[in-house]
């Protein structure tokens, strides 16, 4: 079992914050940013795993970071639409498709291993997938508070909220009225297959429990830096209250690099609630 120590949560921003400035994707637009990024590169470079699998892997940043980490280790990169990568890594077998539809049992290195999940499906039913097949462990680096987001959660389950919409972000409805009533009609049919499918969650007390029941370790990550206002411009209380900042003012002065990264690049600092976690 693995719980990471607050105290050294910083170890590697120096050195991180040069490889994060070299990435090879130049516009990550849609991608992480510098928090999530770093934690990402703090978990894998502490676990040093043989096996990282990647599920959503986009324009390929996340690669990057997590071969830079750990360059030993081997990588399986998952995406339903790779037409999209920038970045592909020599350390790396790609397939174009889901996590679920993989026979990981001709795949070597799952007694240790992580899986990054970031790819905006049911974070229950990827467990569910991973206690299956034998993964223990996991950073899910989206891990939406309740009412926002496109995907059941690990804090839904923990609020009993489920996630009874499609996409319960503002920012991201649908905006015209075709759209909207597009978007209306496929919400009925997935109400309608309610127990066929894993997109539409009810708010429920059961999940919680199963959740309760598997695992070991869940372990939240404060951001290194972020602004006033969260992602979907709510202050950070009530859903949306998050650990403090790890850069204080009082601290900042004794990370150089950062600091001027932090000086010329304020808005890069999204962050999400990226957590980690290990079955039992």
């Amino acid at each position: 079992m693995k719980k990471f120590e607050e105290n050294k949560y910083l170890k590697y921003l120096e050195e991180f914050v040069d490889l994060f400035i070299n990435s090879p994707i130049r516009d990550n637009s849609g991608g992480m940013g510098f928090n999530h990024s770093y934690f990402t590169y703090y978990v894998i470079k502490e676990l040093r795993p043989q096996l990282v699998i990647e599920s959503g892997v986009w324009k390929g940043h996340s690669t990057y970071i997590i071969e830079s980490a750990s360059p030993s280790s081997d990588i399986v990169s998952l995406d339903i639409d790779l037409s999209r990568v920038v970045y592909k890594s020599k350390n790396s077998k790609y397939f174009e498709t889901d996590f679920n539809d993989i026979n990981w049992s001709s795949i070597n290195g799952i007694n240790n291993s992580i899986c990054f999940f970031d790819d905006h499906q049911n974070s229950l039913s990827r467990l569910k997938e991973m206690k299956w097949w034998g993964f223990n462990r996991a950073i899910f680096e989206d891990n939406f508070p309740t009412g926002e987001g496109d995907s059941y959660s690990l804090k839904q389950i923990i609020d009993q909220t489920g996630h009874p919409r499609i996409q319960l972000s503002r920012k991201y409805l649908p905006k015209t009225r075709k759209k909207i009533k597009e978007r209306e009609i496929e919400e009925k049919i997935l109400n309608k297959f309610y127990y066929r499918q894993s997109m539409i969650v009810k708010p429920n007390e059961i999940d919680k429990s199963g959740l309760n029941l598997n695992i070991n370790v869940i372990q939240e990550f404060p951001p290194v830096f972020t602004g006033d206002l969260s992602y979907w411009g709510k202050e950070w209380e009530g859903n949306y209250s998050k650990l403090e900042n790890l850069i204080k003012d009082s601290k900042i002065d004794n990370y150089p690099k950062f600091k001027e990264y932090l000086n010329k690049n304020e808005s890069n600092f999204d962050y999400g609630f990226i957590t980690y976690l290990e079955l039992n």
